[in-house]
């Protein structure tokens, strides 16, 4: 039998301790503890309730289009400080756009009131970029 060499004690000594259970702690919740607990979370979503799915809409993924796409410096930065999924995010930004747009053309042919400003493109982007600038 061989002699254990450096690498493999130093290997032995920083073996990381044996994972706990961490299902054991959420098993002793008790309903009440779960109920604060939510309460207290600001980031917890409201309750799903009948009023919520009366107004709730399917909504399948569309496939993505991979492009190539020029940003200012700025704007990707301030995307990517965000964190994971900056180009998910950029993406759902063009579509709230893109909605916004499609909304008001279609209240304008319909005659109808469309529920935001009339502004163009042009004075929409400069807005955009006016609240990232103070981002």
């Amino acid at each position: 039998m061989r002699a254990p060499t450096k690498k493999a004690t130093k290997r032995a000594r920083t073996r990381k301790a044996e994972p706990v259970d961490k299902w054991a702690a959420f098993d002793a919740l008790t309903d009440e503890d779960i109920a604060r607990a939510v309460a207290e979370d600001p980031g917890v979503a409201p309750i799903a309730d009948e009023a919520f799915w009366s107004r709730a809409k399917v909504v399948m993924p569309t496939p993505k289009q991979a492009i190539s796409i020029r940003l200012d410096t700025d704007v990707l930065d301030f995307f990517k400080g965000q964190g994971p999924g900056y180009q998910s995010r950029i993406n759902a930004v063009l579509r709230s756009y893109v909605d916004t747009i499609m909304r008001t053309r279609r209240a304008l042919i319909e005659g109808e009131e469309s529920g935001i400003d009339d502004r163009t493109p042009e004075d929409i982007r400069k807005a955009v970029r006016d609240e990232l600038d103070r981002a």
